[in-house]
This record gives structure tokens, C-alpha cells and sequence, in this order.
């Protein structure tokens, strides 16, 4: 069925209002590095990463120490970084990071209207 434009800009509106709610998920469990025995290298895991920032999620790789966000076999990347085992945990994980962040900037936000409207 094909909808008008109006309900098609209806529908829109609700998706866009609808996402204002708290996510009815738990946050997924990131993944846990392997631990490193003796002096050889460390174990490299592969998983996916998000950046809450800019919404990006892709897949990658760490041993705990060093990640890559752009290959799932070698590290090129300082610092261990946060990786998840499926894309589905990693952009449940940044939709839940994302709604706690928008949530306190509007909460500052409301604060100084009620600051203002006094």
C-alpha cells in the first residue's frame, strides 16, 4: 500500500518523536580481551567498535592494547579500545551511550529555560 505524502511526513514525525525514548534494552556486554601469557604477542580478538560521537560503527580488531578500526587481523592503533562481538551490540551499545549523553544536554538545556522563565 502506498502511503500520501502527508502520511508519509506523519509517519516521519512519530518515527522522530518516538526516539526520544529510553532504549528497552540492556547494554550489551563488551568483549573481554584474552589474557597474555608470558612474553610472545598478545592474542588479537575481532569485533565491532562504535564512536558515539559520530554514530559510526564498523569492524575491527584489539589484543587489549592496540586496536585497529580498519583491519580484524592486525592492530595499527594505540590504546585497546572497546569492541563488541556483533554490530547488533555495538549499535545497541551506542544508542544507549548516545540517549545518556542527549539526555543530560537537554536536561541543561531545560534547566535554563527554568532558570529564565522565572
Amino acid at each position: 500500500m502506498t502511503m500520501t505524502k502527508a502520511e508519509k511526513a506523519a509517519v516521519d514525525a512519530l518515527k522522530v518523536e518516538l526516539a526520544l525514548r529510553w532504549p528497552r534494552y540492556d547494554a550489551p556486554e563488551h568483549m573481554v580481551y584474552p589474557e597474555r601469557k608470558g612474553y610472545g604477542a598478545r592474542p588479537v580478538i575481532a569485533g565491532w567498535w562504535m564512536n558515539a560521537y559520530n554514530g559510526e560503527v564498523g569492524e575491527g580488531c584489539t589484543d587489549g592494547m592496540y586496536h585497529s578500526r580498519h583491519s580484524t587481523t592486525k592492530t595499527d592503533t594505540q590504546t585497546g579500545g572497546v569492541f563488541w562481538p556483533t554490530k547488533l551490540d555495538a549499535l545497541k551499545a551506542m544508542r544507549i551511550k548516545m540517549s545518556e549523553d542527549f539526555a543530560r544536554r537537554l536536561a541543561a538545556i531545560d534547566a535554563q529555560i527554568a532558570e529564565e522563565s522565572r
